[in-house]
């Protein structure tokens, strides 16, 4: 901001700020959502590699999957280091700091510490395969939210360079 906030006017910087921080609550909504998912009696997600993954999502949900995917990895057969996540997915909110994929790094069933798109798949799949699962838009504004932060992430991102 120091560098671009002489050639700004009040409404322009203002403007800006509304926006980081409504990132940042969106952020913290993925956030809070996720992790009260995964809390909840019944939603616990059994992603192991030795059994077949029930069916769950359709293949719409998945390509919305993909995306988010290719937001975060140059390809779907490339795995994220969940340390990139973690040091990667946090956005500040004033003296605050919100990480949203914090509660996702449970993902990684293999504790590898990476994270692979079929993993991120299963964990999804195992949420809507549960007793009573969340509807399947609620599934799909949750992925959407993540692609709308991770998109905004990576765009700051190249923005610093």
């Amino acid at each position: 901001f120091q560098v671009i906030s002489p050639n700004l006017s009040d409404d322009e910087f203002h403007e800006i700020i509304s926006q980081m921080l409504e990132l940042a609550q969106d952020a913290a909504s993925i956030r809070s959502t996720v992790q009260m998912l995964a809390e909840m009696p019944g939603y616990a997600v059994d992603v192991s590699e030795d059994e077949a993954p029930k069916v769950g999502l359709d293949d719409e949900t998945r390509e919305k999957l993909e995306a988010l995917w290719l937001v975060m990895s140059p390809s779907v057969g490339q795995p994220i280091k969940i340390s990139d996540l973690q040091r990667n997915c946090k956005i500040k909110m004033g003296p605050h700091e919100s990480d949203m994929f914090a509660s996702l790094v449970g993902m990684d069933s293999d504790q590898d510490g990476l994270l692979t798109f079929e993993e991120m798949f299963r964990y999804f799949d195992g949420i809507a395969t549960t007793p009573n699962p969340p509807s399947k838009e609620d599934l799909d504004i949750v992925i959407k939210e993540m692609t709308d932060v991770a998109s905004s992430l990576k765009l700051a991102a190249l923005f610093a360079q």
